[in-house]
C-alpha cells in the first residue's frame, strides 16, 4: 500500500511542477529587445531590383556575417525587435544551411537568393523545432517579421542590389 502511495504522490507532484511551469512561462525563456549578436551587427541598405532594374523594394537590415551572428539570428528576440531589425545573412561561399525556429518568437519570412543575387524563394517559418533549407545553393538568405517580404513586393527572380560595407 505505501509502495502505490509513493507512485501517486511522484506522479502527483510531476505533474504541478509542469503545471506550474506552464503557467508561469518557465518552458520558454523571455524575449529580449536585443541580444548581443544582434547588437554586434552593422546596418546596410538593400534593394530588390524588378527586371527593368528598377529598385522594388529598399530596406535597412542587420548583417549577419560572423558564423556566431548567423548561429544566433533572431533566437531570443521579441517579436516587435524582429520587426524592426530584418537581417541579412551573408555566407562566405555558396551553401545549402538549415535555419531553425528554435527560441524565435514570432514567424519570419525567409528569402533565399542565389549566388547570382538572384531570389530564388520565400519561405514561411513558424516559431518551433522544424528545419527549413533552400532548395539549391545559396549566397544570401534575409529574414523578415512574417508578411513583410509580400508587403515589400519581394518575390522570386528579384535581383539583390548591395554593396557589402566592410
Amino acid at each position: 500500500m505505501s509502495q502505490r502511495l509513493g507512485v501517486w504522490a511522484f506522479v502527483l507532484l510531476s505533474g504541478l511542477m509542469l503545471l506550474t511551469g506552464h503557467l508561469f512561462g518557465q518552458t520558454t525563456p523571455a524575449c529580449k529587445a536585443e541580444t548581443p549578436p544582434l547588437a554586434g551587427m552593422e546596418w546596410q541598405t538593400i534593394a530588390f531590383l524588378a527586371d527593368d532594374g528598377q529598385a522594388a523594394a529598399e530596406l535597412r537590415v542587420r548583417v549577419a556575417r560572423t558564423q556566431g551572428q548567423r548561429a544566433a539570428g533572431m533566437q531570443h528576440l521579441c517579436p516587435e525587435s524582429i520587426e524592426e531589425n530584418p537581417m541579412l545573412f551573408v555566407f562566405p561561399s555558396p551553401q545549402r544551411p538549415a535555419f531553425h525556429m528554435n527560441n524565435v518568437h514570432a514567424p519570419l519570412d525567409m528569402v533565399f537568393i542565389d549566388p547570382d543575387g538572384r531570389v530564388m524563394e520565400l519561405h514561411l517559418m513558424e516559431p518551433g523545432n522544424s528545419l527549413t533549407s533552400p532548395s539549391a545553393p545559396i549566397s544570401h538568405a534575409l529574414e523578415l517579421a512574417a508578411g513583410q517580404a509580400a508587403d515589400l513586393g519581394i518575390v522570386p527572380g528579384m535581383r539583390l542590389h548591395w554593396r557589402a560595407e566592410h
